[in-house]
């Protein structure tokens, strides 16, 4: 009895882990979450279709599964999941190694700069290697340089479009109706009244008496 209420716990345990990751992934990949910009957009809507089904289908035919099958849909799941989570990560970890990577290329121009100047810590080294020492830092300052540039274009891609978004443009009230006529079409200048008066603005001043 122990035993089988064992298994059973590591396959509801398999289902539970199998239904979390689908809900997780799929939250971290929707617009403006952590994930969302580190697939291509065919490809995110496929996985998201991915998630979908298998969100449907544990609540079909996978409601009452082997821990093996929810642990082998889970596997396959994760190659897909976590190389876009390792992106995001090392894209976070980025700048920091760029920094550490442009300090050690400071250290070895010091170094190359105390040889010329005759330092007796390096008065034992030829100056052809050193002339590849200083060659190998020119070459990583300038693809230090070209991919903190890169960076910078990348970020800028991202986080302009939606800061910049316009305000939506407010809609221009309808004209006022016209004044109408009894019959509901507009009173024109000069039309008669109901009754056979004239109107305010179709009324001809009085012609004076000339003595």
């Amino acid at each position: 009895m122990q035993a089988q209420d064992r298994q059973e716990k590591e396959r509801a345990d398999a289902r539970n882990a199998l239904e979390e990751y689908v809900y997780e992934l799929r939250g971290k990949l929707s617009a403006g979450e952590a994930l969302h910009e580190f697939l291509a957009n065919d490809q995110r809507e496929k996985l998201v279709a991915t998630l979908d089904a298998l969100e449907q289908w544990l609540y079909d035919e996978g409601e009452d599964q082997t821990r093996q099958v929810y642990s082998d849909k889970l596997s396959e799941l994760r190659t897909e999941g976590e190389p876009i989570k390792q992106r995001r990560l090392e894209w976070e970890l980025r700048p920091g190694a760029l920094e550490d990577f442009a300090l050690s290329i400071q250290l070895v121009n010091k170094a190359v700069d105390l040889y010329k100047a005759g330092d007796a810590k390096y008065s034992h080294l030829v100056e052809a290697d050193i002339q590849k020492v200083a060659d190998a830092a020119k070459n990583a300052i300038t693809w230090l340089e070209s991919t903190r540039q890169a960076l910078a274009q990348n970020f800028e891609n991202i986080v302009n479009p939606i800061l910049n978004k316009p305000k939506p443009k407010e809609k221009t009230p309808p004209p006022a109706n016209p004044p109408t006529a009894g019959d509901g079409q507009p009173q024109a200048q000069g039309q008669t009244a109901p009754g056979g008066e004239h109107t305010a603005t179709d009324a001809q001043p009085d012609q004076m008496d000339v003595d």
